[in-house]
């Protein structure tokens, strides 16, 4: 081998790599700019969560003690709220944990029982303030005669333990691999649909046939659609199957994992709303783009807004969703299927989701009949 001819070629490719400025804005200064905001996004999440457990965390307390339930008043970060059905409310996040004074039978001892709802960081968070103030209140505050022999701290989860680190896995897991999947699943079939037409040279005689633009786009997107719906199952069975054969990999040893029917039914839904929305977006790329190469260069940020995507919706709690994620359809739409697994049916919520990407999907779609019905897009070379 003669390295004199392989650094000539490495500088002529070099040369013509730094020449396509397109390729080298998308490659190095997207990713250099998504993640940081995806990042900055979730800190913001970050930091609210942390001042709100500041002050006025919302529990209910069934504490007959007065001096107990003084004492917690007195700290300031909680704020005892009414409900008239508190495991409800602390499943719907309306509460953050429920405190209960309760007296051992036979023992003459007593105990505070700390729930919280193991399915929620802002809950589990919540409860170790509450059991910081209540360990406080025990080591500092305690007088003769106050509680009846000495005290206990218990800790309960709203949802068993083996339940709840399943639930935990599913919230983790499937956003993150419905949006990334989604966004590259379509990406080889989209690309060659009409950019590798357009590189064939049989892109003009497919126009001049008698289908019309609409039908075209329509029977191509469709071929599409099936490809990334394909791509996904293929890469979530995968996924499924490695958890059954490794389970150990997933942390995965002792967790129940349990979905509800209906649960399963609309996460299949949104997860086709969501491939549907990406493969669109790949699609009108393929329309506009020279060739196939331009393509895959060009689906490169929306692969990497799929890896963003899934990574700001694992880090927002399900139980603590700012509005302003519920109008982005497609944060949304990761935030409905963490809900989703985790048993919640924000029905509004879920038809904003849905709403919003059929709303992209056609956006996108008449950006390509538009694009068709232009010769400078239909010989673009």
């Amino acid at each position: 081998m003669r390295l004199r001819i392989v650094s000539a070629v490495f500088r002529k490719e070099v040369t013509d790599i730094s020449r396509d400025r397109r390729a080298l804005v998308i490659s190095v200064l997207i990713p250099l700019l998504l993640f940081p905001l995806s990042f900055y996004a979730m800190n913001l999440n970050l930091k609210k969560t942390a001042r709100s457990l500041e002050g006025n965390i919302p529990v209910y307390a069934d504490i007959p003690d007065s001096t107990i339930r003084s004492y917690i008043m007195q700290d300031g970060r909680l704020f005892i709220a009414e409900s008239a059905n508190p495991s409800s409310d602390l499943a719907s996040g309306a509460i953050a944990a429920i405190i209960e004074h309760l007296q051992v039978p036979g023992t003459g001892r007593t105990a505070i029982r700390i729930t919280s709802d193991n399915t929620s960081q802002y809950s589990t968070a919540a409860g170790e303030v509450i059991n910081s103030i209540i360990s406080g209140f025990i080591s500092v505050e305690k007088k003769p005669g106050e509680i009846s022999g000495s005290t206990d701290i218990i800790r309960h989860t709203l949802v068993d333990a083996e339940a709840g680190a399943g639930i935990s896995l599913l919230q983790l897991l499937v956003p993150m691999l419905v949006l990334v999947f989604s966004a590259a699943a379509p990406m080889a079939v989209s690309a060659d649909l009409f950019a590798g037409e357009r590189e064939r040279c049989t892109l003009e005689h497919l126009v001049s046939v008698p289908v019309t633009g609409s039908e075209l786009v329509a029977g191509k997107y469709l071929a599409a659609l099936c490809a990334g719906i394909t791509g996904v199952v293929s890469f979530m069975s995968g996924i499924v199957l490695s958890y059954f054969i490794s389970p150990d990999v997933f942390g995965a040893r002792g967790i129940n994992i349990s979905v509800s029917a209906l649960s399963v039914f609309w996460a299949l839904v949104f997860s086709v709303l969501i491939i549907m929305t990406f493969t669109a977006a790949e699609f009108a790329i393929s329309v506009f783009s020279r060739s196939s190469r331009e393509a895959q260069i060009l689906f490169i940020p929306v692969v990497i807004t799929g890896m963003a995507l899934g990574h700001t919706v694992t880090m927002i709690d399900v139980k603590r969703i700012a509005l302003i994620f519920r109008h982005l359809p497609m944060i949304n739409s990761g935030l409905v299927l963490k809900e989703l697994v985790t048993g919640i049916f924000s029905w509004q919520y879920m038809g904003l989701a849905a709403l919003g990407c059929i709303l992209l999907c056609l956006v996108f779609l008449l950006m390509c009949r538009l694009m068709l019905s232009r010769e400078k897009y239909i010989f673009r070379a």
